[in-house]
């Protein structure tokens, strides 16, 4: 599927985790790297990557335009609490148009 402005549909915070906390705790703290838009979408069943079976739990597809993936490793659903861990990404098509991140989800709203 082609990349449109209009599949862009949701406000995404790309970001960094951070490990030198300066209070020393060990809680996780994540720097913002950018704020895009990009489609999100859950899967379901077995996800495959380069004809290889994940060994990670992959839960989201996230689409953004073309990226540096290595600049960030969560994405955080802007006003909604979702926050996604990447576990792989990567230029589909080779032309560096689109970036087909595929995450799991590790902090989903409360109710």
């Amino acid at each position: 599927m082609a990349l449109s402005a209009g599949r862009l549909r949701h406000r995404l915070v790309l970001e960094q985790r951070s490990s030198d906390a300066p209070d020393f705790s060990l809680q996780d703290t994540f720097t913002p790297v950018a704020e895009v838009w990009g489609a999100v979408e859950a899967v379901r069943g077995s996800v495959y990557a380069a004809g290889l079976q994940l060994e990670e739990r992959i839960t989201h597809r996230i689409t953004l335009r073309y990226r540096n993936p290595t600049t960030f490793d969560h994405i955080r659903q802007d006003g909604t609490g979702h926050r996604f861990k990447v576990r792989d990404a990567r230029d589909v098509d080779g032309r560096r148009i689109e970036l087909e991140v595929m995450a799991e989800e590790v902090t989903a709203p409360h109710d």
